[in-house]
């Protein structure tokens, strides 16, 4: 196990002591430059295996390795951040007593690193046991009803009791109810700016009690300020860290939905307080009830779903989730078919391409190729913003 903070890094990496310190470094540089998302992130680790050797393929510039050379293609996208910037990070964060996880530290929640590219990198304050418990997350409206609030509290109270951790967002209203009734026993905050940029301005006493007595997290940068995409970003976190999501109140278009649509992406239970029909409120959540999401009236409802889950996971198995490993490396000698010749494969992807949605694998069976060179082809379209990829699926734009 390596420390969570690392000696400053040089220009020739003198002050290092492991490979591993190194290449945490890099995790870290390569995950905070500008085009370099989570899904670029491992779809690029796929291809070189290490961040080190990605950051030293994008800075050598030349290459006979088609990988590289298709990297050349997309580098002007690629703006890596400063070795100084990083180092100002990690000093930062160490001396707001916070700490920098990676995906490849044990400490690393299980769940989240199950999910469809998880952050790389997350960054905590305060007890990081609270990520290897049984955790429940619990969404709603900032401006949520009396009665709502109300249960929220009640129902976050009673799970915490019974030695379920609750997490969620720290937002106004349903958020800040689960978490204040949880705080006792732990409860977990995931952010959508820095770790030091509390929102709403507010919950400023909230954070610290929760940074107190429980656990705040963020993907995010030091210092970075929230944005609205973050939040978005934010709620595949909240969803991926936890067994199930609890949503109460929801309007048709709200955040909690998307948390929910997370959560089910994810494999995971969704459950939804029911409410009446006159108020919009609550036509999201009736929305999920009927689209088979577990009906809540009381803890039980909830309990009853996942306690199996929970035994399973006390006798050391898996099978609750679907346990294939993804590979995240691929062999060091790419495939010989992957030549200069090849370099168009991408815009002829594109071009068979419908307007729907496509499976990957059909286009694996139908095009028959090596997995690295799909992997680069996909990659380059998404950096050049001309598809989406999700849930194993291309949508052209």
């Amino acid at each position: 196990m390596f420390t969570n903070h690392f000696k400053p890094l040089t220009a020739n990496n003198s002050n290092f002591s492991t490979d591993c310190d190194i290449e945490k470094f890099n995790i870290l540089r390569l995950i905070r430059s500008e085009n370099v998302g989570p899904a670029t992130f491992f779809n690029l680790l796929k291809i070189f295996g290490t961040a080190t050797n990605i950051i030293d393929a994008i800075n050598q510039g030349k290459s006979n390795n088609i990988a590289n050379i298709q990297l050349l293609k997309i580098k002007s996208k690629i703006k890596l951040v400063s070795i100084e910037q990083i180092n100002q990070e990690i000093e930062d964060t160490k001396n707001f007593e916070a700490k920098l996880l990676f995906f490849t530290d044990d400490l690393y929640p299980y769940l989240l690193k199950k999910i469809n590219n998880p952050p790389p990198v997350i960054t905590c304050k305060g007890n990081l046991s609270l990520l290897q418990k049984n955790i429940i997350s619990i969404v709603g409206p900032r401006n949520g009803s009396f009665n709502g609030m109300v249960f929220a509290k009640k129902i976050a109270e009673e799970l915490s009791n019974n030695e379920i951790i609750i997490a969620s967002g720290m937002a106004r209203g349903i958020d800040s109810s689960a978490h204040q009734a949880s705080l006792k026993n732990g409860t977990i905050a995931v952010m959508a700016g820095g770790i030091n940029k509390i929102y709403p301005p507010e919950n400023q006493e909230m954070y610290k009690e929760i940074s107190k007595n429980g656990l705040i997290l963020t993907e995010q940068g030091f210092d970075t300020p929230p944005k609205n995409i973050s939040f978005i970003q934010r709620n595949r976190i909240i969803s991926g860290i936890a067994l199930g999501t609890l949503v109460i109140e929801a309007s048709i278009k709200s955040g909690s939905l998307v948390t929910a649509k997370f959560a089910i992406e994810q494999g995971r239970e969704v459950f939804a307080v029911p409410g009446s029909p006159l108020d919009s409120r609550c036509r999201g959540t009736n929305r999920l009830i009927r689209e088979g999401a577990k009906m809540v009236e009381n803890i039980d409802d909830i309990l009853e779903e996942i306690m199996p889950i929970i035994v399973i996971k006390k006798n050391g198995e898996d099978s609750f989730l679907e346990d294939e490993e993804e590979e995240r490396y691929v062999d060091e000698n790419l495939d010989p078919k992957l030549n200069s010749d090849n370099i168009d494969f991408a815009e002829k992807i594109y071009n068979l391409l419908g307007f729907g949605e496509t499976e990957i694998p059909i286009i694996v069976d139908q095009l028959n190729v090596p997995a690295q060179l799909l992997n680069i082809a996909l990659m380059e379209l998404e950096l050049a913003n001309r598809i989406i990829i999700k849930n194993n699926k291309i949508i052209k734009k």
